[in-house]
C-alpha cells in the first residue's frame, strides 16, 4: 500500500493510474471493437468535425471530441470518458473517506461501474436478436 502511494504521489503516477484504470472502464468497448452510442452521438460527432453549432445541443462535447480526437479516431474519446470517470470517482472518495481507505475504494468502486457496464453491453447485444423474432 505505501507503494501504491508512493507512486501515486507523482503526476506521472497518477497519470498512468487514471490512464490505466480508465482502460479498465472502457474495456467493454475495447472487447467489442465499438463503443456503446446513444441516439444523439451522431450530432455530437459531426459538430466536433464541422465545428457549428447545433440548434439544439451544446458545442463543449464536440469541442473535446475535436480535441482529443485528432481527427484520425473517436477511440480516443472512449478512453478519456474512461480517465474522466477515474479521476471523478478518486475526487469523490479522497473527499469522503480517510487516507488509509480510498485507493481500495475507488479500486471497488471501478469493478462496479465495470461490472455495470459489463451487463448494459450484454443487453445491448441481446437487443437486436430480440427484435428480429418479430
Amino acid at each position: 500500500m505505501k507503494q501504491a502511494n508512493a507512486l501515486l504521489g507523482t503526476w506521472w503516477g497518477r497519470a498512468l493510474y487514471y490512464l490505466l484504470t480508465g482502460t479498465a472502464i472502457a474495456v467493454i468497448a475495447l472487447i467489442d471493437g465499438y463503443p456503446l452510442v446513444y441516439s444523439d452521438s451522431g450530432t455530437y460527432i459531426m459538430n466536433a468535425f464541422t465545428l457549428e453549432q447545433i440548434e439544439d445541443r451544446p458545442i463543449g462535447y464536440g469541442l473535446i471530441i475535436h480535441a482529443i480526437t485528432w481527427k484520425a479516431t473517436l477511440w480516443t474519446v472512449v478512453l478519456f470518458q474512461g480517465a474522466v470517470t477515474s479521476w471523478l470517482l478518486m475526487l469523490l472518495v479522497r473527499s469522503t473517506v480517510e487516507a488509509t481507505r480510498w485507493l481500495k475504494l475507488h479500486l471497488m468502486l471501478l469493478a462496479v461501474r465495470s461490472s455495470e457496464q459489463v451487463s448494459r453491453g450484454m443487453r445491448r447485444r441481446s437487443w437486436p436478436m430480440c427484435s428480429l423474432r418479430w
